[in-house]
């Protein structure tokens, strides 16, 4: 509150604070400042900031979440408040000055009570259920109220109220980051850490609930989860519920991985391409991935995913090949980057695996397998044969590998992203067929084999080993026994791929600077104000189905009047009726729009 007085009216200014002002009822909830040149401040929560916050819980302490003291049995002789909700229970006595409830908790206090009983104008015992009204025990501070207090260091007390209560954020974050695939989440996980380190506040969003795939809404890779609860999104239940983001930032990044993989787009609830997105808000791919050298679309895919991605005001893909397949496919010019993963402090990653309880062998081959098969299997066996440690086998957490569990095989199920770093930061040798697993190999100066994984993309081993001069770190499962010894044999010049490394890092990391400093290329447009009315009525809907409910219970027999709330109830449901055929006319509008301009793009192509 500090803060808030020596910002808003100066410390030298205030003679007094008076937290509650009962002139104007004792339910108002006022503030008065006053200042020494005798002036007052009157303060509402419509007006001020220090009101909206409180209103909102934004300053509830954590320890009054689980209050000991709000339920009954109470510690105290007698406990002494508001009678809240004493308009329903006594109108009469509701003179809006406020009217006082006593509680009563022991035989001594009874004893107290009784002696001055006499002396109250008004006194009437109630019964106890007459309470359950007022603050009842688990009520929860905002779910923002870190998010406050870290906008409270940064900036003013004003934008920190603002942002916090609100939801809004430097960076709408989009990506699977919850997806149980330790690449994806380590990937999502690295470039959080880098938006961070460059002073961003970040939202991250997943997929919504009705995507094919969907988010993982159960126990995540992580064994404890390694960002703040404000920066992790609740589940959105549809991509049309996604378009409120637009209410919380004016930069939107799409992440890294397989994200624009073509068979992956609709599983994936066809959120990757930000179509839901104003087009006056900056958009902005970072590391995207196609996932192979080539598109496999329609045409009308093609031509919808040119208009997505034109929108785009700045686009770097992972793969070289992308580069290619945005200029030649979508008529956009993307740039080349490194993954995330190299991008972010490895120290992080570090600290991450320190949490890990796995119990690994002294020595021991690090083995990542993402889908096990005999071939690969044996590739272990003759990197075991050269160099006589044991292996500390990890595999696909969607995949349990049954048929391959057995004494002979040291195969772990289930591990967490903090085992699965540990894993190849303190073995000796990595096996992996995993792009990841092979890239964090690299960050940790391993030896390394890596059986390239055609059907999940081959593409990008090859175009990041060549880049680096590793590729004949790289085999098929059926390579011969010979070449698995020579590559044991052979040992890598970490001082020259560090170098490779270190200059394409800071190349990537400018690029990402330079797109979230610079100027939005693409503008408002017709598409943003079709968007803007759909959340408009999305929002009547919401602000509606509260009220709804408050009168269908009041129907279900309470004691006011049934006829006035039997009149709200028809009155919504008509509201409700009318918004939801405007809501199904703007989105054939949405939809036409977008149509037209796909066929008007195929007729042109066809002319030319």
């Amino acid at each position: 509150m500090r803060k808030y007085l020596e910002e808003s009216y100066g410390k030298e200014n205030i003679d007094s604070v008076e937290f509650r002002i009962k002139d104007e009822g004792w339910i108002a909830d006022i503030c008065d400042v006053k200042l020494k040149n005798r002036a007052k401040k009157r303060c509402r929560e419509f007006n001020d900031s220090f009101q909206q916050g409180y209103h909102v819980r934004l300053y509830m302490r954590k320890v009054c979440e689980d209050c000991k003291f709000a339920d009954i049995p109470r510690q105290g002789d007698f406990s002494i408040g508001d009678f809240w909700w004493i308009e329903q229970y006594h109108p009469e006595l509701n003179d809006q000055k406020g009217t006082s409830c006593i509680l009563v908790n022991n035989q001594e206090a009874k004893d107290i009570f009784e002696t001055i009983e006499s002396q109250f104008k008004v006194c009437e015992r109630v019964e106890l259920k007459c309470m359950e009204n007022n603050r009842k025990p688990g009520v929860k501070a905002h779910r923002n109220r870190d998010y406050f207090y870290k906008l409270l260091q940064e900036g003013s007390f004003k934008d920190a109220v603002e942002k916090s209560k609100n939801g809004i954020y430097d960076i709408v974050l989009w990506g699977n980051w919850s997806e149980k695939n330790y690449g994806s989440e380590l990937t999502y996980y690295a470039l959080y850490q880098v938006l961070s380190d460059l002073n961003y506040n970040v939202l991250m969003v997943e997929r919504p609930k009705t995507a094919v795939w969907g988010p993982n809404e159960g126990t995540p890779l992580f064994q404890t989860t390694p960002y703040p609860s404000y920066a992790c999104h609740e589940l959105y239940k549809s991509k049309d519920e996604m378009i409120e983001l637009n209410e919380k930032s004016d930069i939107f990044l799409v992440g890294s991985d397989q994200i624009w993989h073509h068979d992956l787009y609709k599983p994936f609830g066809e959120v990757c391409y930000f179509d839901y997105i104003y087009n006056s808000k900056k958009k902005i791919a970072y590391a995207a991935s196609f996932g192979r050298e080539y598109w496999n679309g329609t045409e009308e895919d093609v031509q919808e995913t040119t208009r997505d991605l034109q929108k785009f005001d700045f686009i770097s893909v992972r793969e070289k090949s992308g580069v290619e397949i945005c200029k030649e496919k979508f008529n956009v010019t993307a740039e080349w980057v490194l993954d995330p993963v190299f991008v972010c402090d490895s120290k992080k990653y570090v600290e991450l695996s320190k949490k890990s309880q796995a119990n690994m062998p002294e020595k021991y081959i690090g083995v990542y397998m993402l889908d096990i098969e005999n071939r690969k299997l044996n590739i272990i066996k003759n990197v075991k044969e050269k160099i006589r440690i044991p292996e500390y086998i990890i595999t696909d957490a969607f995949k349990k590998h049954d048929d391959y569990w057995s004494e002979e095989i040291n195969l772990h199920k289930e591990a967490f992203c903090e085992d699965w770093l540990k894993n190849i930061i303190t073995s000796e040798f990595v096996i992996t067929d995993s792009f990841h697993g092979m890239c964090f190999s690299i960050i940790f100066h391993k030896p390394f084999i890596a059986v390239i994984n055609e059907e999940r993309g081959g593409t990008r081993f090859r175009e990041l080993t060549s880049k680096l001069g590793l590729s004949d770190r790289i085999v098929t499962a059926d390579v011969e026994q010979e070449k698995i010894k020579a590559i044991c044999d052979q040992e890598i010049d970490y001082k020259k791929v560090d170098s490779i490394i270190e200059m394409e890092k800071e190349r990537s990391l400018n690029w990402l600077k330079r797109a979230l400093l610079k100027e939005k290329k693409v503008k408002l447009d017709g598409y943003d104000i079709l968007l803007k009315r759909l959340l408009k009525y999305q929002y009547e809907m919401k602000d509606i189905k509260p009220r709804l409910k408050q009168a269908e219970e009041a129907l279900g027999g309470r004691k006011w009047d049934i006829q006035v709330h039997r009149n709200e109830l028809n009155e919504q449901l008509e509201k409700i009726n009318r918004l939801e055929k405007e809501l199904i006319d703007l989105k054939s509008t949405l939809n036409g729009s977008i149509l037209s301009k796909v066929i008007q793009a195929m007729k042109a192509k066809k002319k030319s």
